[in-house]
């Protein structure tokens, strides 16, 4: 049985990077399967209560929920401008979403909806080239 994903695309002045964080673990931890596009960043979260900021441009991930508890995290923002402390790098393989951390532990999770995230980037790159 296929579970419904929902999407969305933000056009915002200005991107509220934690604001978009904690709408995505709070997602998590009602169990839903969210994807967002928010200005360069990708959020989403899962049933099974993970949740996750993505950079596209340079692979960055942060892990801000697992199995619905609340991840150590920072993002620093002032004045329209944020800050990132990205811990991971991410790559997506077909079904599998991997990621390597600073001391190049590998982690391959399946049972994410690879395949609308990397449609969602796509998209998102489009977007942004067209301006």
């Amino acid at each position: 049985m296929k579970r419904k994903v929902t999407t969305k695309r933000k056009k915002m002045p200005r991107l509220d990077v934690r604001h978009e964080a904690e709408y995505v673990i709070k997602e998590a931890q009602r169990g839903m399967t969210h994807v967002v596009s928010a200005g360069s960043l990708m959020f989403f979260c899962t049933a099974s209560g993970d949740a996750w900021a993505l950079d596209p441009e340079d692979n960055y991930a942060l892990w801000l929920a697992k199995d619905g508890e609340r991840q150590p995290f920072r993002i620093l923002e002032h004045e329209g401008t944020f800050l990132v402390h990205w811990d991971m790098l991410y790559f997506i393989k077909g079904e599998e979403f991997i990621t390597m951390d600073k001391s190049c532990n590998i982690l391959r999770i399946t049972g994410y909806p690879t395949e609308l995230i990397v449609n969602m980037i796509r998209d998102a790159s489009k977007m942004r080239k067209k301006k």
